[in-house]
């Protein structure tokens, strides 16, 4: 009998050769891997709390990841996906805003709120198969479209949150289907504007100067609404990507664990 292990055919027992001493020398490794986790990066108690209860409730949880461009938030998703997690990535700006500094349609905003409250419900249709109970969003509908039309209108920073928190308040609405959380995507400015630059040099339609005008505006009126604390449920340190994937699964007390797949091959060892 044979198998299958990058496009070359072994044997079964030199498989279990390899496997076994895989295993040996690697299982330790792993174990410090989860150990070094749960010392980096800690739960963050409120939003374990909110989480637990609504997997008490039998309810997913919805968590949109906020932040200016260049944040990290869609690497971070591609991440999660990887991981097996529930995720939707349909960034705000590609979808309402050509170009960035125009202010977005209420039919631009209401049909990119539409297109994610449609995939949230598809997820919600095959609820038992949410890993963990969560479902990941590239921004959060009502949020960063209260932000983005506040930004093009105001740009006094002041006005702007002034506008956004109240905007913000007065049309969010309990949903009984879903619990939510937006959790800030942070990263040093500096590097910010590294990755939007080179996202868009090669761009002959881009304004860069009204681009990063732009961007320091949602800097600030990000961090501002931050340490009013009213918004955001938890801030993630985004500024490393890879350590950002197992740091939001340590807010919600996630961490490394052997899956029964893992654990079977382990078995080989015995």
């Amino acid at each position: 009998m044979l198998k299958f292990k990058n496009s070359k055919l072994i044997s079964v027992s030199s498989y279990n050769y390899i496997v076994r001493n895989y295993v040996g020398s690697n299982l330790d490794g792993r174990k410090q891997q989860e150990e070094v986790e749960k010392d980096w990066f800690k739960p963050n108690q409120v939003l374990k709390k909110y989480h637990d209860d609504l997997i008490a409730k039998e309810l997913p949880h919805v968590v949109y990841l906020e932040g200016p461009s260049g944040s990290g938030k869609a690497q971070l998703l591609e991440r999660l996906h990887k991981l097996g997690y529930e995720t939707i990535a349909q960034p705000y700006l590609h979808f309402t805003m050509e170009p960035v500094n125009q202010k977005p349609s209420k039919t631009q905003q209401t049909n990119w709120a539409n297109d994610i409250n449609n995939q949230i419900n598809r997820f919600l249709q095959k609820k038992q198969s949410i890993k963990n109970g969560l479902i990941f969003v590239h921004r959060s509908p009502l949020f960063s479209s209260t932000l983005y039309s506040n930004l093009c209108e105001f740009e006094d920073v002041d006005k702007a949150v002034s506008h956004i928190n109240s905007e913000y308040k007065e049309n969010s609405n309990n949903n009984d289907n879903y619990g939510e959380s937006i959790i800030y995507c942070k990263t040093p400015e500096e590097l910010i504007e590294q990755r939007v630059q080179g996202r868009y040099f090669n761009s002959d339609d881009v304004d860069i100067n009204k681009t990063m005008k732009a961007l320091k505006q949602s800097i600030d009126v990000y961090d501002r609404i931050e340490k009013e604390n009213n918004i955001f449920r938890a801030t993630l340190d985004t500024t490393s990507v890879k350590q950002s994937c197992p740091g939001i699964l340590a807010m919600f007390d996630i961490y490394f664990t052997l899956s029964p797949k893992f654990q079977s091959i382990l078995n080989l060892k015995k």
